[in-house]
């Protein structure tokens, strides 16, 4: 779903997509990562942190964040 998300939206290769790929390494600068915030919000009702989306954070910490938000809801 994730992985969807970052392919359509930011033309992300989906081969190049790693839940141990930090977030800059998958080409998204500082707008763009706001704007997955903005996305992930809109398609899944998850409002991620700031400090989760950071150039550094790996994507796995994106993930289980939105899977810990969604699996208590």
């Amino acid at each position: 779903m994730v992985a969807d998300l970052l392919a359509e939206t930011f033309q992300v290769r989906r081969s190049d997509i790693r839940e141990e790929s930090g977030l800059a390494d998958l080409g998204l600068d500082s707008l763009a990562r706001v704007e997955l915030g903005a996305e992930l919000k809109d398609r899944f009702g998850v409002a991620v942190p700031e400090d989760i989306l950071t150039a550094t954070s790996p994507l796995s910490d994106v993930l289980n964040f939105v899977r810990y938000v969604r699996g208590s809801q």
